[in-house]
């Protein structure tokens, strides 16, 4: 089991939660090969232009070298090295040292958006911007292995991927395309071998089991903001087991709180507390079952902050007797509304179920409503109700593709 960092809560807010390849030792995935053009123009070029590249080659991402003089980028494609990409760095002075790199893909003889550029008052700094923007254009990326039934890759500090650190799962279905599979977390780094053994996050619904030579980065490669589901993903998750639970109210009184037992919350808002451990790869799911219906004029709100302390990031759904309305908030930004969903009035039950980056909720088995993001894994939530609830039951389970 995985000792969960951060106190997980679930409530109906969780709702809300709503290039240097390393080399793996079976299947082989090659460094990203960069040709740089010598560096032209002014001595403040080639100094940046030295340190670029040494603090690039540190990283083990990508096999770089100078494609000596070429009258164009696409000449520098035709270098005897067979580069993968060739790339022309500009620097110039005005109130600041102003860099950019231009980058040509050879497959394609086309430019890479966007140009990477970065700006500095000391030209000290100004390498290790451009370092940040490369890395970002161009992650790294290995292949997941499978070695009697446990997932490794041939990654670890050197490669800035730490114990604790996430690697998303992908395959490829053309040159530089992607589709996700799902996302992996690093357990440990075995030192002799030098490799890091790898526990699942989550697995998208649908997608096949874990199999060597899936791409591994840390970056998402699909790129996927805060959204509304129209139509549910988590379908296919249907094992699940039941999980220990209790509702934290203002005075707990553990007898309140039995799992499949009527329960009466008073107005206000109250947290559902999680066990701190769980298996790797699994969601939950909470039902909540209404011992009458709710009073007319009752709004239900749910609330989710990824980091409590600091507000980072958040969002809230509220439930009123005819529609939803999700709204988020980005950084320390005003909420804005993400969506709204129509209702024909309350449901007599409410299911919440939350897996990897993905929360939907369902009325009377009946979906409802849903978002999608990436960059939640946990916080703290917490359900507001402007009326008294009685509940007949709720329960708390662990879901996933498989128990």
């Amino acid at each position: 089991n995985r000792k969960v960092v951060f106190r997980r809560f679930l409530s109906l807010t969780a709702f809300l939660l709503a290039a240097g390849w390393v080399l793996a030792p079976g299947e082989a995935l090659a460094r990203l090969v960069f040709g740089f053009l010598p560096a032209a123009g002014t001595a403040e070029t080639a100094e940046v232009q030295r340190d670029l590249l040494s603090r690039l080659e540190r990283t083990r991402w990508y096999s770089l070298f100078e494609t000596g003089p070429a009258a164009s980028l696409q000449e520098a494609c035709a270098h005897s090295r067979k580069p993968d990409k060739v790339a022309r760095l500009a620097v110039t002075k005005g109130k600041k040292y102003e860099g950019a790199v231009e980058v040509l893909d050879c497959a394609t003889n086309s430019a890479d958006p966007p140009k990477l550029k970065a700006s500095s008052g000391k030209l000290s700094n100004l390498a290790g911007s451009l370092r940040a923007d490369f890395l970002a254009q161009y992650p790294f990326l290995a292949l997941l292995e499978i070695e009697r039934g446990r997932p490794w890759a041939s990654a670890g500090k050197e490669e800035k991927i730490f114990p604790g650190s996430y690697l998303y799962s992908y395959a490829e279905e053309a040159p530089r395309q992607y589709r996700l599979l799902g996302r992996f977390w690093v357990k440990s780094y075995h030192e002799a071998s030098f490799r890091s053994e790898l526990a699942e996050d989550f697995r998208v619904p649908g997608a096949p089991a874990p199999a060597t030579g899936e791409i591994l980065s840390p970056k998402r490669l699909v790129e996927s903001g805060s959204r509304a589901l129209v139509r549910p993903v988590l379908s296919g998750i249907t094992a699940r087991r039941r999980l220990p639970a209790q509702v934290l109210l203002p005075s707990f009184d553990p007898r309140n709180s039995v799992q499949g037992a009527g329960l009466r919350l008073p107005a206000g808002a109250h947290e559902l507390g999680l066990p701190e451990e769980r298996e790797d790869g699994t969601g939950e799911s909470l039902e909540l079952r209404f011992a009458k219906p709710l009073p007319a004029g009752t709004v239900l709100r749910w609330r989710f902050e990824h980091n409590p302390r600091t507000g980072e990031s958040g969002y809230e759904a509220v439930l009123e007797s005819r529609r939803i309305v999700l709204r988020v908030r980005d950084g320390k930004k005003p909420l804005r509304e993400l969506a709204e969903v129509a209702m024909t009035g309350f449901p007599s039950s409410l299911e919440l179920v939350t897996y990897g980056p993905w929360a939907e909720l369902y009325g009377d088995s009946r979906f409802l409503a849903g978002f999608e993001d990436f960059s939640f894994d946990s916080g703290t939530a917490e359900l507001e109700s402007s009326k008294e609830l009685d509940l007949s039951s709720y329960s708390l389970y662990e879901v996933g593709p498989s128990l």
